[in-house]
């Protein structure tokens, strides 16, 4: 009997504090994005992409400061918006914002929050749309085309709708919060269940 209670105690423990660590790491995605990139030569701003533009201080509606790559296009298609994934950063994107340098006229990277180094922390999803809609009212453009995938997609999907976008290209979407853990989870090679589940009751979407 008194093992019992002993392995009973030692379950809880696991499941609370893996639940607690879980949601701690999807608000506080891991960075190292640029060593990443440097240690497999790949570019790390907008120069080593060899790319022209800068980078600007978006103010969220909540007060948070977060950087946006403002990259120049050379052709005439309209503005693009990329999303980067969790735990990415824009950089991740610079490959394919070379790409589009010449058939669109502007490509944007806006950092997420709680990412890269970034102001607040990670929502999964909610705060990241009113991100995404902030930075969509700024840009003087009337057809932005948006693209993103896993998390990015989730955050992209939320701004169907907005007058402003032409199209949304997404692959490999999020559905929600709950999708969200566990895909974290499941990336570590950790099975998902019972910790996600759990993660998903103390954190609903909504």
């Amino acid at each position: 009997m008194a093992l019992l209670a002993v392995f009973g105690i030692a379950l809880l423990i696991w499941l609370v504090g893996g639940t607690w660590m879980l949601i701690h790491a999807a608000r506080h995605p891991r960075g190292g994005a640029a060593g990443r990139a440097l240690a497999s030569a790949q570019p790390i701003d907008i120069d080593t992409a060899g790319l022209t533009g800068t980078s600007w201080i978006m103010r969220t509606r909540d007060g948070l400061d977060l950087p946006v790559m403002d990259i120049q296009g050379s052709g005439n298609g309209p503005v693009v918006v990329l999303i980067h994934g969790w735990a990415e950063a824009p950089l991740t994107m610079l490959p394919r914002a070379s790409e589009l340098t010449q058939s669109n006229t502007r490509i944007l990277i806006p950092t997420l929050r709680g990412h890269d180094g970034a102001d607040g922390a990670c929502s999964l999803g909610p705060l990241e749309v009113s991100d995404l809609e902030v930075l969509l009212h700024m840009l003087d453009a009337s057809a932005i085309v948006i693209e993103a995938t896993g998390f990015g997609a989730l955050i992209a999907a939320g701004c169907k709708g907005d007058s402003r976008v032409e199209s949304i290209r997404l692959a490999d979407s999020w559905d929600g919060r709950g999708h969200g853990l566990r895909q974290i989870l499941n990336a570590q090679g950790i099975p998902a269940w019972p910790i996600a589940s759990l993660a998903s009751l103390l954190w609903p979407d909504r």
